[in-house]
């Protein structure tokens, strides 16, 4: 019975600091994210078939559950000839969160069109990034800090196969803490 109890005392031990171990590793993933707190607002261009598009962005960004999630609320506006904000052309609304099992950040999406789902996401030095599977491709965004202290992000459209190409950049300043 004392080997019993023991064995299991032990276990419990081991769990407890495995844990303990994971949830240091979430904080840690997490923290070099924690720039992206806040309210931000710039520029975006995007370009199709129809040529480019611009808009008036803004991204409120805000740590929770402890700092293990980072909300993410994206709104768009249709820049106007004369530069004026016009309708909402994208609205989108995110959670990045990091799984210590996969060594992987994860991105759970969803825009006003019904569309999101999970992305995987990495980090590569200052860059975030994560990848949207379509057939035969995948659309890739990359989200860093600029020299500037900007939020700066690309989007490129990669078929497979072939080299990547550009169609979207976002440059926003920081405005303040997000409420």
């Amino acid at each position: 019975m004392k080997n019993c109890i023991a064995l299991l005392t032990g276990l419990l031990a081991a769990f407890g600091a495995s844990a303990q171990s994971e949830l240091e590793a979430q904080r840690a993933a997490m923290d070099k994210l924690a720039w992206m707190a806040g309210v931000w607002e710039g520029q975006a261009s995007m370009q199709d078939r129809e040529g480019e598009k611009r808009s008036l962005s803004q991204e409120t960004i805000r740590r929770a559950a402890g700092g293990l999630a980072i909300l993410v609320q994206g709104r768009h506006y249709r820049q106007l000839p004369d530069g004026a904000r016009g309708d909402v052309v994208l609205d989108t609304a995110g959670m990045f969160t990091y799984d210590p099992a996969t060594a992987k950040y994860r991105f759970n999406t969803q825009l006003q069109d019904g569309k999101g789902g999970m992305q995987e996401a990495t980090m590569t030095g200052d860059t975030l990034s994560w990848r949207i599977p379509i057939p035969g491709a995948h659309i890739r965004y990359d989200i860093t800090k600029n020299e500037k202290a900007q939020w700066s992000e690309l989007g490129y459209f990669c078929r497979d196969g072939a080299a990547c190409v550009q169609f979207f950049r976002m440059t926003l300043d920081r405005k303040g803490d997000a409420p």
